[in-house]
């Protein structure tokens, strides 16, 4: 076989260099090498994104915090004034309960008073008369010619008392009168008669169309009546 049916192929010296092979890349030798530009970029970029998260999470923590704060003081502040209303409320309350019944005996008391009041006026009404009563019948034993002020006194006002009118004298009284105003009775028409009936110092007249008592009892009567219904006018 001829050489020259065979292709050519090229083909180069070998030599000694041609068979070492790439070493592999170890750790240290990364670490050696400078770091580039753009990874100091990226550092700082996490680094500021990263103090931003920090900076917002706190201020955030700051804040609800702050707001917690405030609103549990604001709560706490109007809790504590509703608490002091409700408490003023309720006290207000329990003192109208308690006071109610001292009202009550307040009223009654009153009343007891007022009662008291009248009751001790219509004593000291009736004492006086007593005391005047006995005054006067003293008064009168020592000067019995006071009937013949009160019979003056009748015949002046002239009652109403229809025709044929009498006066009514006790028997000691009827001497009396006779002898100072029997002129008087006699130009009035008037017949003095006897009541055995009726204590000194007074006197009664009666005709065809009515009475007239001037006794003492009806007196006294009339005077008491008076007195006791003078504290009731002045009370209304």
């Amino acid at each position: 076989m001829s050489d020259s049916t065979a292709p050519k192929t090229s083909w180069q010296r070998w030599r000694m260099g041609d068979l070492e092979r790439p070493r592999a890349e170890r750790p240290g030798d990364r670490a050696a090498q400078p770091q580039r530009p753009a990874d100091k970029n990226f550092d700082a970029r996490a680094e500021l994104n990263a103090l931003r998260r920090q900076v917002r999470d706190q201020a955030y923590q700051e804040g609800h915090q702050a707001g917690f704060e405030a609103g549990q003081k604001q709560g706490y502040s109007q809790g504590l004034e509703q608490g002091r209303r409700d408490g003023e409320q309720q006290a207000r309350e329990q003192a109208a309960a308690s006071l109610a019944p001292l009202a009550e005996l307040a009223a009654q008391f009153q009343n007891a008073v007022q009662t008291l009041d009248r009751q001790i006026a219509d004593d000291l009404v009736d004492l006086a008369l007593a005391v005047g009563r006995q005054l006067a019948g003293e008064a009168l034993a020592a000067k019995p010619e006071q009937v013949l002020a009160l019979v003056r006194e009748l015949l002046h006002q002239e009652p109403q008392l229809g025709a044929h009118p009498r006066l009514w004298l006790h028997p000691d009284d009827l001497a009396l009168v006779e002898e100072h105003l029997a002129v008087e009775l006699t130009a009035a028409g008037w017949q003095a008669r006897v009541d055995p009936d009726l204590q000194r110092g007074g006197c009664r007249v009666t005709g065809d169309a009515g009475e007239r008592d001037a006794s003492r009892a009806c007196r006294w009567d009339m005077l008491l009546a008076k007195l006791r219904r003078q504290p009731r006018e002045n009370e209304t």
